[in-house]
C-alpha cells in the first residue's frame, strides 16, 4: 500500500490543464511520484505525459540525456522518485568553484545538445501552434523536432554521473515549434529570468543564432502560452497587478556599493578583464592606474537604474572630462539620468599611451535622488519639458512614480 506524504495542487489553470502531485511512499520506505488530473477533463492532458515519456526517449535514445521513467496507472500517470543536483545547481556550483568560463562552457555545451537532437521536422503554421503560442511571426522552415519538450531547463535535469534526467516534461507538444524556441526558454529562465545578468556578457542568444527579431516573437509566445495554461484564471503570482496600483521593488534602488571598470584590449568586455572598486556610501573619487594596450574602457557605477552626480571623469589628470556614450537615458550637465539596470559609460577613444582614469561621482538610488537638484541643473541644459518627458517614459521612471504615490498613503 502507497500512503500519500506530499501533494502540490497546480489548479490555477485552465480546468483541462490542472493537475495533482502526489508524492507516494510503501512499506518500504520507496517512494514514487504520481501525478492525476485534478477535474475530469484534464484526464487526457495527463494521460498524454506516458506517450510523451515514449516519444521523447526516442529522440534522446543514444544521448547522454534522458527522460523520468513514466508508466500509465488507473487515475493518471507514476514516474521514479528521483533526488540529486540539478544542473543549474551544478552550473552555480562550477560557477563558485572553478570559474564563469567553465560554467559558460557547460551551459554552452548543454545547449548545442539540445540542438542537434531538435531535428527531423521543419516549422509550418499551424492550428495547434496558434492555439497555445498565438499568432506570432516567425519564418516557416525553422527546424524543430517530431515532439518538443518545452521545458528542457537546467533547474529540470538531475545529474547522475554521467546521465542528465529530465523530471518535468509535462509541457511537450507534437506540432512543430522552432528548436530557436526551446533554447531561447532554456537561457532566459537560467539567465534573465532569475535575474543573472552578469551573465549577458556571455551572450548565450548570439551565440547559439537567436536573433533579436526572434526574441521579440519567443517573448511574444512565452506570453500567449502562460495565457493558455491559465485561460479563465487569474493566478495568485498576478493578483497584486489586479488589484493594487503597483509594486516598487526597494532592493533594486540600492544597487552595488562599487564600481567596476571593463578593460578592452581587442577582444571586447569580459569579467575577466575587469576591476572592481568599493565606493563609500554610494560614492567614488580616486584615480585608478590603467593597463597597457586599452583599445576601450567601459564604466559601470553600481548595478541599479538611478542618477548619477558625475563631478569628474578625465584621463591622465586632465582639466576637462572625457567624451562618452550612455547605453539609454539622458545627459544632463552633470547629471546622468541611467534608464536601465547595470548602467554603463563607454569610453571609445583611448589616446595612444593613456596611463590614468580619474572618477569622481556619487551614485544616487531611485528613491533617493535630490530632485530639485537635478531640475535647476536641468533648467540650464534644456526646457523642463523636456527633461521630464524623457525621464517619465522608461518603466522604472513609472515604477517609482508608483512608489511615490503608495507612500504618500
Amino acid at each position: 500500500m502507497k500512503n500519500v506524504i506530499y501533494s502540490k495542487f497546480s489548479n490555477e489553470r485552465n480546468p483541462r490543464l490542472a493537475i495533482r502531485t502526489d508524492i507516494l511512499e510503501d512499506e518500504t520506505g520507496r517512494r514514487f511520484v504520481c501525478k492525476v488530473p485534478e477535474f475530469p477533463e484534464g484526464r487526457e492532458h495527463v494521460k498524454r505525459m506516458y506517450r510523451w515519456y515514449q516519444e521523447l526517449s526516442k529522440l534522446s535514445k543514444g544521448s547522454i540525456l534522458s527522460f523520468n521513467h513514466c508508466e500509465a496507472t488507473e487515475e493518471g500517470v507514476e514516474f521514479q522518485y528521483l533526488t540529486g543536483e540539478t544542473f543549474e545547481e551544478h552550473l552555480l556550483n562550477l560557477q563558485r568553484s572553478e570559474s564563469k568560463e567553465r560554467m559558460a562552457e557547460e551551459f554552452l555545451n548543454f545547449l548545442h545538445l539540445v540542438r542537434s537532437l531538435h531535428k527531423g521536422d521543419t516549422y509550418r503554421r499551424s492550428r495547434e501552434f496558434e492555439e497555445v503560442f498565438g499568432r506570432v511571426d516567425l519564418p516557416e522552415g525553422s527546424e524543430c523536432a517530431k515532439v518538443t519538450d518545452i521545458d528542457l531547463l537546467a533547474g529540470n535535469l538531475l545529474l547522475d554521473g554521467e546521465r542528465w534526467t529530465a523530471i518535468d516534461y509535462e509541457w511537450s507538444f507534437d506540432f512543430p515549434i522552432p528548436v530557436n524556441y526551446l533554447l531561447y526558454r532554456i537561457i532566459f529562465y537560467f539567465t534573465e529570468h532569475a535575474r543573472r545578468y552578469d551573465l549577458r556578457e556571455w551572450d548565450f542568444f548570439g551565440k547559439m543564432g537567436i536573433t533579436k527579431e526572434e526574441i521579440r516573437s519567443f517573448e511574444e509566445m512565452e506570453t500567449n502560452f502562460q495565457h493558455y495554461v491559465c485561460r479563465g484564471h487569474v493566478p495568485v503570482r498576478d493578483l497584486y497587478e489586479e488589484i493594487s496600483p503597483g509594486v516598487f521593488p526597494m532592493e533594486e534602488t540600492m544597487g552595488k556599493e562599487a564600481l567596476q571598470l571593463f578593460f578592452d584590449f581587442g577582444n571586447g568586455y569580459s569579467e575577466k578583464d575587469s576591476l572592481t572598486i568599493p565606493m563609500d556610501n554610494f560614492r567614488i573619487d580616486r584615480t585608478i592606474e590603467l593597463p597597457k594596450g586599452l583599445h576601450s574602457l567601459r564604466v559601470d557605477p553600481g548595478s541599479a537604474a538611478g542618477m548619477i552626480q558625475l563631478d569628474k571623469l578625465s584621463l591622465d589628470g586632465g582639466k576637462t572630462d572625457c567624451p562618452f556614450t550612455l547605453r539609454e537615458g539622458a545627459v544632463l550637465g552633470n547629471w546622468i539620468y541611467a534608464g536601465d539596470d547595470d548602467p554603463n559609460l563607454l569610453i571609445h577613444e583611448l589616446p595612444e599611451g593613456a596611463h590614468s582614469l580619474t572618477v569622481s561621482l556619487t551614485v544616487y538610488p531611485m528613491d533617493q535622488i535630490p530632485m530639485e537638484e537635478v531640475e535647476r541643473t536641468a533648467k540650464e541644459v534644456m526646457e523642463q519639458r523636456t527633461l521630464i518627458r524623457e525621464m517619465k517614459n522608461t518603466k522604472v521612471w513609472k515604477a517609482y512614480e508608483k512608489y511615490q504615490n503608495l507612500r504618500k498613503r
